[in-house]
């Protein structure tokens, strides 16, 4: 069986438009369509329409090959550029693998790096794990480069079944010149009911911590508690996916408190307190969700979440609903609503809306996912992006 797939989407802006996303696959496996959940870009933005083209390709006769690849497709004045394209060969035994191309280079606990070069991967018996990567630092439109170079790894390695170690190193150059140096350290450690995480990367240019997360947890039965304590800068916030990413994403110093409970056979409930310092002001971050199961074994679920976060300049509050449900025969719909109140700030007293909403198709042939995702932000009065994906599966002759 081969496979390859491609997609298109994003709208903003008081306007929108419908990219269809196409995916087909040879063989006798069908794709699995999920809803799709709409996301921001990781590497360009965009205030007037714009997308994004996805190719996917393997087969399993050559299971140890694989391609991909993410171009950006332009908006207004703005020409397109390739994002990744890179080769994958993997070894069918599990030894190792070798990337080539444009990728994004990520491990352990140093920032990831985008670069055209390569990546590879080994593995021992020994449970001793070797990263490395190498390239030179994307330029857009695959422009020049004056001694441009990135480099960088991990070894980990297991310690016993339970318990592994990992230290991470990368190093960028611009012109030659050191632009980004960071040394990271991981573990994990899991005894009986306990479990320990912790993971830390200095940056050796400027001098000081970059990312860090220290957590503790213990299971009792169908519950867990946590304690954790994480210290993040800006350059290691993950892309905003919805108002509260947006709001709940802040360069922050934390530390508290998790507890994962199961009240009942269908009801979990997770409640987190932790207090913040956001330059130097004092603040704290609470939240609370319960997720209800539609039925025993099946994969329907309904939910809410509350949150409040108060900190300096930043301070907020939120709803969040959510549903995931099938419907009748191969059809799945889900959504998910947010509503946060602006306590401080330029836009204090205000409400902000956000919802996402996706059905899907799955038959022994044709599967169809599609998602709308409606907001109104401080950039965007109003803002709609729609993504649609096809899917189509016949035997290889």
């Amino acid at each position: 069986m081969s496979r390859t797939s491609c997609s298109t989407f994003r709208t903003s802006g008081a306007s929108s438009a419908l990219l269809l996303a196409v995916f087909v696959v040879f063989g006798e496996e069908e794709s699995k369509a999920e809803p799709l959940r709409l996301r921001g870009d990781v590497f360009a933005s965009s205030g007037s329409p714009a997308g994004r083209f996805v190719f996917q390709g393997e087969d399993a006769r050559r299971p140890w090959i694989q391609a991909e690849g993410l171009a950006w497709l332009g908006a207004g004045d703005l020409t397109g550029d390739v994002l990744t394209l890179s080769a994958r060969l993997r070894d069918p035994g599990g030894l190792g693998d070798l990337r080539v191309g444009r990728l994004v280079a990520s491990t352990g606990a140093v920032r990831p790096i985008h670069l055209d070069g390569a990546s590879a991967v080994l593995r021992a018996p020994s449970k001793t794990k070797l990263e490395l990567f190498g390239g030179v630092p994307v330029v857009p439109k695959f422009g020049e480069r004056a001694y441009d170079l990135a480099v960088g790894g991990r070894l980990g390695q297991g310690i016993t079944k339970n318990a592994s170690v990992g230290i991470a190193y990368v190093q960028q150059r611009d012109r030659g010149r050191l632009s980004n140096e960071e040394m990271g350290l991981d573990g994990a450690l899991a005894v009986g009911r306990l479990d320990f995480a912790a993971r830390g990367a200095y940056d050796l240019t400027s001098g000081g911590i970059s990312d860090a997360l220290v957590s503790a947890g213990m299971r009792v039965g169908d519950q867990r508690f946590e304690l954790f304590a994480t210290e993040r800068t800006a350059a290691r916030l993950l892309p905003a996916t919805s108002l509260f990413s947006i709001f709940g994403s802040t360069p922050s110093t934390r530390g508290g408190a998790t507890a994962a409970l199961k009240l009942a056979p269908r009801l979990n409930v997770l409640v987190s307190a932790a207090a913040m310092r956001v330059s130097s002001h004092a603040g704290h971050d609470l939240l609370a969700r319960a997720t209800l199961k539609t039925s025993d074994d099946g994969p329907g679920f309904v939910g809410i979440e509350l949150r409040h976060q108060s900190s300096f300049d930043v301070g907020w509050a939120g709803v969040r609903a959510f549903a995931s449900v099938p419907i009748v025969d191969a059809f799945h719909a889900s959504t998910e609503l947010e509503l946060v109140y602006l306590e401080t700030g330029r836009y204090a007293g205000s409400l902000r809306p956000w919802g996402l909403v996706a059905l899907s198709y799955r038959g022994d042939r044709i599967t169809f996912s599609a998602a709308a995702e409606a907001a109104s932000t401080n950039v965007n009065q109003a803002e709609l992006n729609v993504l649609a994906r096809l899917s189509y599966a016949w035997e290889k002759p």
